[in-house]
């Protein structure tokens, strides 16, 4: 049994985290070493770290400044020894069997990096809603070549959640996160891994429960989101280049997610935590619409197999109806 590391950056989550490290602990897969990354929590999350050293030999804790999720990442990868690395998430939580099932798939398969779904719980006034996410339509091992039939399939969409990875140490030696993005960090470390990678394993295996709370990023105002985006999109367009791609193809997947992320811009500026003023949000839309060349992706864009509200969502970007998109958006965050 080969050793996995798993690395978990922590920063003011003391109400979760004992659920998360023991969701940890009692993984039935035992060759563990489990790295915990205190950020600079100010919190008693930094005791709860060092309670949980005493009673379980295989956990490490580092205790740093707050520098951020990426620096902890990175903290943690300097230290990671074992044949596989993996990411989760402090307020997140692991089925039992999770590890023992992916390493069990990813050495049968012996391939580079394992991808598997997850389970979204979102809790709205101490209730939780679940749903599946992430999926793949394909379960088993991929070589590059079938990877680019793969994506193909898919239209580029592939899940760049880095806790639904599992690497090999081998294939992620060189790479780190990027501290200067405030979001979407863990995509374009994914992106990276992914072309560099000559094998890949999909799973179906969905038991890792992500967590989405009031107050997570996923409904905080991200202001540098397009710069986070311009990262992301170029990892992907790297990627890309390396499935080898003709250049019709390497567009209409791009303007899946040139499109998309302006949709998501959209979004971002219509959260209630924004301090945009109208103006300002329709200039940053503006803005956008150039640098992510929406009127040279529109003829690119697929909406075969779309439902009615992301027509209307794409009719209303391709009028460049930015106010609309702004009133809308506004009102569909209101509904929650």
């Amino acid at each position: 049994m080969e050793k996995i590391s798993i690395i978990v950056p922590i920063y003011n989550v003391a109400p979760y985290l004992p659920a998360c490290l023991d969701s940890i602990i009692h993984q039935t897969y035992l060759n563990l070493e489990i790295i915990l990354v205190d950020d600079g929590s100010t919190d008693s999350s930094n005791k709860i770290c060092e309670q949980y050293k005493t009673v379980d030999p295989r956990i490490q804790v580092i205790h740093q400044k707050n520098q951020g999720v990426s620096t902890a990442r990175n903290a943690g990868l300097a230290l990671a020894a074992g044949h596989y690395i993996t990411f989760a998430d402090a307020d997140d939580l692991l089925e039992p069997s999770l590890l023992a099932e992916c390493i069990k798939a990813i050495e049968t398969g012996q391939t580079d990096v394992l991808y598997h779904g997850f389970k979204k719980d979102v809790w709205k006034s101490g209730k939780v809603s679940s749903s599946l996410k992430g999926i793949p339509s394909f379960e088993g091992v991929l070589s590059k070549n079938q990877m680019k039939d793969y994506i193909l399939a898919q239209k580029g969409n592939l899940n760049v959640n880095v806790f639904t990875y599992i690497f090999t140490r081998e294939l992620i030696a060189d790479l780190r996160f990027n501290p200067d993005l405030p979001y979407a960090e863990d995509a374009v470390f994914v992106m990276q891994a992914l072309s560099k990678a000559q094998t890949y394993y999909f799973s179906a295996n969905c038991d890792y429960h992500y967590n989405v709370r009031a107050g997570s990023a996923a409904y905080r105002w991200q202001p540098k989101l397009v710069e986070c985006y311009r990262n992301n999109f170029m990892e992907t367009r790297h990627f890309l280049e390396s499935l080898e791609l003709t250049s019709q193809e390497m567009e209409e997947i791009m303007s899946q997610k040139y499109v998309d992320g302006y949709a998501s811009l959209v979004y971002n500026l219509c959260l209630p935590t924004c301090t945009l003023s109208l103006k300002e949000k329709y200039r940053s839309l503006q803005s956008a619409r150039t640098e992510f060349r929406i009127d040279h992706y529109k003829r690119f864009y697929s909406l075969k197999e779309a439902g009615l509200f992301q027509k209307a969502k794409t009719f209303l970007i391709f009028r460049h109806f930015e106010i609309f998109l702004i009133l809308f958006g506004t009102l569909y965050c209101k509904k929650g």
